[in-house]
């Protein structure tokens, strides 16, 4: 991992750091990105550095007859050899090469400028940030809130204004395209989004009197893609991760993390001014003053569901329509306000709770052929939603003529239709059609007297029925 301090270039290879600077010089370190296999392209000062990654050393970079290397505020490596750059209003491309020593060393990088493109007209405009667009065009942003695309092998240029209130001038710190839509990250404005499909733009911010608020901070230096299709921009007080809608990208979800309440979180730097998301699932983010954090988003892919009281959830039903069914302890049968989507996260509602105290505690849930989920309850009985009436409808079992009213643990249909009942006092067979219920007595095959409490029913594929006892 490389980082860019205000002061040098720093190399992290898990176990310990080295510092790196241009003729021990101190220089602070804009912007770093992969030129080559051995290179990494530096900006410093607004001046292009090339730093070696195997000889571990900065060759100096050479342009043309200006020795004094190449000037530029933002870079953007095209392949192996070449580069696009922004300088004040100019769209600088421009092609690269190694020079060796006899030795073999490397003596230095001359940098030829192959093509020089002046985009803008305006007077006091010019470039603040480039990124590739998703069909390798040039998406570039200016200080005049002006979004450019261009596509270089056709010279075509499609010019489009970003309204932003009657504000003429405002300070860019990053652009990036992804999934048709340019996300412009500014200071003082939020985040700026331009959709190329339906060109709409619009604009997510804070404004710090609302609770409704979509970032941590107003000024925003970078958002970059992280898993589950979700988001992660970087502020100056915080993170924001943002969840676009599944089927309406210009809706958004967020979630601010900025609270250093906790006594793990209060000595961690919320002032956050870039971020980086590795192949492995790891995040960086380097902060002003608080060095670099690292957190390891593996260890959060779990989402988890809070609760204004104890409640134990006893199972976990998804319905054919991907709504999540919660069997719980204490609240009855629960369900998702939505249906189950990657990345996003549910909220729960009772749907059900029968009556009384007892009634509301369901300690199983199975959902059969047709669709339909059956629950069973505390108080001996068993429920079943019925997916096509979109109704609750609860059996009350009766053994040998006797309302049975101990714990139902664990249910099972078979092919023919017959539920299989682990309860508490013994295995029950009962067939919904005919309201008909009997005890098995299992507990005779094992020289027992009492009946056993049956807590769970597995089947195995050779027809075998398996019960998990107390």
């Amino acid at each position: 991992m490389w980082f860019g301090t205000n002061n040098r270039l720093s190399c992290y290879d898990g176990k310990m750091i080295k510092n790196f600077s241009p003729m021990e010089m101190s220089v602070s370190v804009e912007k770093i990105v992969k030129l080559s296999e051995d290179y990494l392209g530096i900006i410093a000062g607004n001046k292009l550095y090339c730093f070696n990654r195997k000889s571990e050393c900065f060759t100096p970079v050479i342009s043309g007859k200006e020795t004094d290397g190449v000037r530029l505020w933002g870079l953007l490596p095209l392949n192996e050899t070449s580069f696009w750059a922004i300088f004040e209003d100019k769209l600088l491309l421009y092609q690269w090469k190694e020079h060796k020593e006899q030795s073999g060393d490397a003596d230095f990088i001359c940098a030829n400028l192959q093509k020089d493109f002046k985009l803008l007209s305006a007077k006091g405009e010019f470039f603040s940030a480039v990124c590739f667009d998703e069909n390798r065009g040039l998406c570039l942003v200016t200080n005049f809130s002006n979004l450019l695309l261009f596509h270089p092998d056709s010279e075509k240029l499609c010019r489009t204004l970003i309204p932003l209130d009657a504000i003429k001038s405002i300070q860019i710190t990053s652009v990036m395209c992804k999934d048709d839509i340019v996300w412009i990250s500014t200071i003082a404005r939020g985040i700026i989004r331009y959709h190329l499909r339906t060109h709409q733009i619009d604009r997510i911010s804070y404004d710090g009197t609302t609770e409704g608020n979509q970032l941590s901070h107003t000024d925003v230096y970078q958002v970059i893609p992280i898993d589950n299709n979700r988001y992660l921009a970087v502020t100056w007080s915080g993170y924001t991760v943002l969840i676009p809608d599944k089927g309406y990208p210009q809706k958004l979800a967020t979630e601010i993390y900025n609270n250093t309440a906790s006594q793990v979180q209060q000595n961690l730097e919320t002032r956050m001014i870039s971020s980086y998301y590795d192949p492995n699932g790891v995040l960086w983010i380097g902060t002003n003053g608080g060095g670099v954090m690292c957190s390891d988003l593996r260890s959060q892919f779990y989402n988890r569901f809070y609760q204004d009281r104890h409640n134990e959830i006893c199972n976990i039903t998804m319905d054919d329509d991907c709504f999540v069914w919660l069997a719980t302890f204490h609240k009855g049968i629960m369900r998702s306000d939505e249906p189950y989507e990657s990345g996003k996260r549910l909220q729960f509602s009772t749907v059900y709770s029968g009556s009384g105290n007892s009634s509301e505690t369901v300690l199983c849930s199975l959902k059969d052929r047709q669709g339909n989920l059956w629950f069973g309850n505390r108080n001996g009985t068993l429920t079943v939603y019925d997916v096509k009436s979109r109704r609750f409808i609860t059996y009350t079992l009766l053994v040998d003529g006797i309302i049975y009213t101990s714990d139902i643990w664990a249910i099972y249909i078979d092919a023919e239709g017959v539920i299989w009942v682990g309860a508490e006092k013994g295995l029950l067979l009962f067939e919904p059609k005919k309201r008909m219920c009997k005890r098995l007595p299992v507990e005779q095959k094992l020289d027992k007297k009492e009946a056993l409490a049956i807590r769970s029913i597995a089947v195995t594929k050779d027809g075998g029925i398996w019960l998990g006892s107390n």
